[in-house]
């Protein structure tokens, strides 16, 4: 029978995430349930963890919304964790769970999640496995979750809580499924890479302490179309960034943060599509995080701003950066 919790919604009690494989999600909302779930866990021999961001545009106001842990129990089920980040006073079990050196935490790209889990928990996860570093390392072309996971696993992860703000309460039904199959997923990647002896190691950067205010961190290099060299780019902005910003300058007050970051994903069509092909090529993969970090670095650099919609639009900046750089994508 699926593992059951009072605190989680009820029908969510099990969710099918590939053939014959399920997992079993329970909703933890308060530190009361926090401490008395974890003071129950079994001994884990590794675990897979992912987070969901509120407000990650602007880095003054970004949090982190959700944390989600996946592991298997005793009986070789897959437990995942839903952690509501708003109703927890201390991360400590969370903490000797991350930081404990004898067990490996897959994360789909860690640069980052385990970033953004020291900056605004002092958390510090270690052993790290990433996922998309090791799909990277063995040649994979596509290496989003979502690729992966279709690759691998024949399904296609269902993206439309991409769109969601996190920073709202209560969570929907259909978020908590979409949060918790991202960690479940991740952890199902992570013990076929190991079955293969794939090399995910990541190790965060050393800290040069301006948390929430300084740079994102960096995104993963993909493909390029054009020729990067003669762009003198602003330090921080991508070829992703790049294609954001010229879907912007083209429907200005059009898409909001979360909805740019889809446009320009993996299920692009139309002018994003044509815009984002013109500097990343055909076959570019763009994981939700590195669109997430191209975005925030586009505001964060003064070239993109929201208007009193919270929509995007340029900036005179942002504008003559997109008017010198489109020439070198054919634009």
């Amino acid at each position: 029978m699926p593992f059951s919790c009072p605190c989680f919604p009820v029908g969510l009690a099990s969710v099918t995430i590939a053939e014959m494989t399920e997992f079993y999600p329970v909703y933890l909302q308060t530190q009361a349930e926090l401490e008395h779930h974890f003071s129950a866990l079994p001994l884990l021999s590794y675990l897979a963890l992912d987070i969901e961001t509120a407000n990650w545009w602007k880095p003054q106001e970004e949090q982190i919304a959700m944390l989600q842990l996946a592991y298997r129990d005793l009986q070789g089920n897959i437990q995942v964790l839903l952690l509501d980040a708003q109703g927890m006073q201390s991360w400590q079990p969370v903490q000797l769970l991350l930081e404990d050196a004898t067990v490996p935490i897959a994360i789909h790209n860690a640069s980052f999640d385990a970033i953004k889990l020291r900056q605004h928990f002092r958390i510090h996860a270690y052993p790290i496995h990433d996922t998309m570093r090791a799909a990277r390392r063995a040649g994979a072309r596509r290496y989003s979750l979502a690729a992966l996971v279709q690759q691998h696993f024949g399904v296609e992860l269902d993206k439309a809580e991409q769109q969601s703000d996190w920073s709202r309460r209560p969570f929907t039904a259909s978020q908590l499924r979409y949060a918790a199959k991202d960690a479940g997923y991740t952890l199902l990647l992570y013990e076929q890479q190991r079955e293969l002896g794939l090399s995910g190691s990541y190790t965060l950067p050393a800290q040069t302490e301006m948390p929430l205010l300084a740079a994102p961190p960096q995104i993963a290099e993909a493909p390029a179309a054009v020729d990067t060299v003669d762009l003198s780019l602003p330090e921080g902005i991508s070829l992703i960034g790049l294609a954001a910003l010229g879907l912007v300058a083209k429907k200005p007050h059009y898409y909001s943060p979360s909805a740019l970051v889809v446009a320009i994903g993996n299920e692009r069509s139309g002018l994003a599509g044509w815009i984002v092909r013109a500097f990343l090529g055909e076959d570019a993969d763009i994981e939700e995080a590195d669109a997430q970090l191209s975005i925030a670095n586009l505001m964060a650099q003064g070239v993109m701003t929201l208007d009193s919609f919270r929509r995007c639009e340029i900036t005179p900046a942002g504008d003559e950066l997109w008017q010198r750089c489109k020439t070198a994508a054919r634009l």
